[in-house]
């Protein structure tokens, strides 16, 4: 992958938090119809969860992170049993999504973003379910200011492709049960970046889902589940900029259930939190097609998968092991 691919295609993915052109995704993709057929070559390497994770690639061994990565089974059998599964940094991922939007495979951003949103919502049902569709065992013990309102979700959406993700995941989250849910769009409100991203908050409004550029003033009393759907794998690490400094510090000062899509927002897509200024450890995170390194640091109660699409010579022609998923199921635990 040279330079000026992995930088054209940091700005380009259906879970691409930062602001982009309208179907950057698709224009990206045209431009990379010689997309390489052939494993990613060392920079991009991508990581099997239930081998060793090379020490230049993963978590210092003894150090915290290394430790609960351990304790987790990021390294062997976890508590969904042994799964083998590629974990992968900023330019793989990029690589990944402009192979499936490539004359190859002849995917969509829109398409890519309607399955990753089906798959948030889907991992939220199967942990998180409303009231009425609960398993006792399961709601006995939850933590949070909301517990017993787990019909009460608010979904905070960034300006780029993962927010697309979180409006969707949102409309899907309606069908599904959860009958008072709330939408935080704080940047672009007025006339998003892509218009797209406007039709989607049309169709959540005709729902009566509400949609606002402003945050509610008390979260955590408010609300069972914070979904976060800002920022993704092009998330370079540093400190994130107003409006959404202040979201996330409403969000780490409330003790709802939090739920991160794709990338913990304000973490860096391969070192975690480095700024300090990211997302508290979330709850759940749902990575989409196949992890990212920074979940390596996540020590959540659920690590869920979502984007069940890989084509299997895809996979093949990268070097992705991609867990397998059971019946209908659009997600599933690693």
């Amino acid at each position: 992958l040279t330079h000026t691919h992995t930088r054209a295609r940091t700005h380009a993915r259906p879970h691409d938090r930062t602001p982009a052109r309208p179907h950057a995704r698709r224009q990206a993709a045209a431009s990379t119809a010689a997309f390489p057929t052939t494993p990613f070559p060392d920079h991009c390497a991508t990581e099997p969860m239930a081998t060793e994770i090379p020490a230049s690639e993963g978590p210092p061994r003894g150090s915290e992170e290394g430790k609960a990565g351990q304790q987790k089974g990021r390294t062997g059998a976890n508590r969904a049993g042994m799964v083998e599964c590629s974990y992968v940094g900023q330019a793989a991922a990029a690589a990944i999504d402009s192979a499936l939007m490539g004359p190859s495979y002849g995917f969509r951003n829109e398409q890519l973003m309607e399955l990753a949103g089906l798959s948030v919502a889907s991992s939220i049902l199967a942990k998180y379910p409303p009231p009425g569709q609960e398993q006792k065992s399961q709601r006995q013990g939850q933590e949070g200011q909301g517990q017993g309102q787990a019909d009460r979700v608010l979904v905070i959406c960034g300006p780029g492709n993962n927010g697309g993700d979180g409006l969707v995941t949102a409309r899907h989250l309606f069908h599904l049960g959860y009958t008072e849910i709330s939408i935080v769009y704080p940047k672009y409100f007025d006339k998003p970046k892509d218009p797209y991203f406007a039709a989607l908050m049309t169709q959540c409004k005709a729902l009566g889902i509400e949609v606002s550029p402003k945050m509610p003033s008390s979260i955590g009393t408010s609300f069972y589940l914070v979904v976060d759907a800002m920022f993704g794998y092009s998330f370079k690490g540093s400190a994130p900029r107003a409006p959404f400094d202040s979201v996330i510090e409403a969000v780490n000062e409330c003790k709802a259930t939090l739920v991160a899509v794709d990338i913990p927002s304000g973490w860096h897509v391969e070192d975690g939190d480095v700024s300090g200024k990211g997302v508290r450890q979330p709850d759940m995170l749902v990575s989409l097609t196949v992890p990212k390194r920074c979940a390596y640091k996540f020590t959540g109660k659920y690590h869920m998968l979502g984007g069940r699409f890989v084509p299997p010579k895809l996979a093949k022609e990268l070097g992705l092991k991609v867990p397998g998923y059971s019946g209908a199921s659009q997600c599933r635990e690693i």
